[in-house]
């Protein structure tokens, strides 16, 4: 999975219109909403367990954060939560830092283009 370009779409929405597709429209906004819904707080987590040096718990936090992104097709947010795993089970701490901050950054431009999507596909923005 490769990360979006540099001034490239945050989302690749083929993942996003396949999910549509394969589960529907309710479904579709259910998963955008739990992911909407939990992310903020995953990175707050993650981005504690950084600075207590707790990699084990960067570790699960930004687990999820991979996950709930490749399955919305929000690619340079997975593959910044993968590399800040892979970072943390390594024990890299600038590495890991890193990747946590780029996570920070990255995520309210991912729930904006995910909340664009779903007024475009699905009629109305998913609950946050």
């Amino acid at each position: 999975m490769g990360a979006a370009a540099p001034g490239g779409p945050i989302l690749n929405e083929a993942v996003l219109d396949g999910l549509l597709e394969l589960g529907g429209a309710a479904f579709t906004a259910e998963v955008i909403a739990c992911f909407r819904r939990d992310t903020p707080a995953r990175l707050e987590l993650a981005q504690g367990a950084v600075a207590r040096g707790d990699f084990a718990e960067v570790r699960r936090a930004v687990h999820a954060l991979y996950g709930g992104a490749g399955q919305l097709g929000a690619e340079g947010f997975a593959e910044a939560a993968q590399a800040a795993e892979a970072a943390a089970l390594r024990g890299e701490a600038t590495a890991v830092h890193e990747h946590v901050a780029s996570l920070t950054r990255l995520g309210p431009q991912v729930m904006l283009a995910l909340e664009n999507w779903s007024r475009g596909r699905l009629g109305a923005a998913p609950a946050p």
